[in-house]
């Protein structure tokens, strides 16, 4: 087992989850403002984005037996740019819906394939650890991206810039997947053995509880996350610099979780582990509605450790 190459492969997971999905949430503050979005079109983004991503998992499970996973993973990673490229360039709200639907369904090719070519050669009793790696360097992504975020719009005095940052992640992107070109460069990798798709997954142990615990996190992605900065700002008067910045202490906590809960669920089991994510992440609710800094502040410390958890553990 390489580290290095397991570290480069999870630049793809960046990609698809930091850029494609994870900088809506950050920037919609200011793309509702600029394209006068209501609540329900605000909303929107995220559900276009998760419609588009389960359209995708259908598309990668039928084609898993098919296709080698590294070809998924790249044509994923095209997509996820197109639709970064999109996003960057979008006048109105149609051409961002188109944006984030195309992040979506390229994230599903990237997230599905990425796990099993990183842990090829990986023991059992290692996965959950380098699943904890994977998900740990997306989380250092979403630190990164909210402080390039904060600069570029100082530099270019506008704090409502949004489509500017959408462009530089549309060329970190085109760099990953350089990137990811390189790694892979002599990966012979097979498609997946007939029956390793939907079907495969009630052999699970415990596969119920798998399940449920990820579509919990899903709901959760969906709702909490996609409205968190948005509600800071408009309904508890929070500055869009601090609101910016909670992204990153967000990322913090997700370098932290994903590791320490991976190192967890080998020691002490998934489900008991999942228990415990799911318990700290419940009290993240809760901390949003007190309204003050510092309790936003934990619960994007909280989410974060939690939510970057939710890989490893399923």
């Amino acid at each position: 087992m390489s580290w290095a190459r397991v570290i480069l492969i999870t630049l793809a997971g960046v990609v698809s989850h930091t850029f494609g999905r994870g900088t809506m949430p950050l920037l919609l503050p200011a793309i509702a403002e600029d394209l006068k979005l209501n609540a329900t079109a605000s909303g929107a983004t995220g559900s276009v984005n998760m419609a588009a991503y389960l359209c995708g998992v259908v598309t990668v499970t039928y084609l898993a037996s098919r296709v080698p996973p590294a070809v998924l993973l790249k044509c994923g990673l095209w997509v996820v740019l197109s639709g970064l490229l999109c996003l960057g360039t979008a006048p109105n709200t149609s051409q961002l819906m188109v944006g984030t639907a195309l992040a979506g369904l390229g994230g599903a090719g990237i997230w599905l394939t990425m796990p099993i070519i990183a842990t090829a050669d990986v023991p059992v009793t290692k996965r959950g650890i380098v699943m904890g790696s994977l998900t740990a360097t997306m989380a250092v992504g979403s630190i990164v991206v909210p402080f390039a975020t904060s600069t570029l719009r100082g530099v270019i005095n506008n704090d409502g810039a949004w489509r500017e940052i959408w462009l530089l992640e549309t060329a970190s992107a085109a760099i990953i997947l350089a990137i990811v070109y390189f790694v892979l460069r002599g990966n012979i990798s097979t498609p997946l053995p007939l029956g390793a798709g939907i079907k495969a997954i009630n052999r699970l142990q415990a596969w119920k509880i798998a399940v449920f615990f990820y579509m919990a996190f899903a709901f959760v992605a969906a709702s909490w996350f996609q409205f968190f900065g948005l509600s800071l700002e408009s309904d508890h008067g929070m500055s869009r610099e601090f609101t910016t910045q909670l992204w990153a202490l967000m990322g913090v906590g997700g370098v932290v979780g994903a590791v320490i809960f991976g190192r967890l669920s080998d020691r002490f089991g998934r489900p008991r582990t999942m228990c415990l994510v799911t318990a700290i992440g419940a009290t993240t609710c809760l901390l949003v509605l007190v309204g003050n800094t510092w309790a936003a502040a934990l619960a994007a410390v909280l989410y974060g450790t939690t939510g970057m958890a939710v890989t490893p553990l399923t």
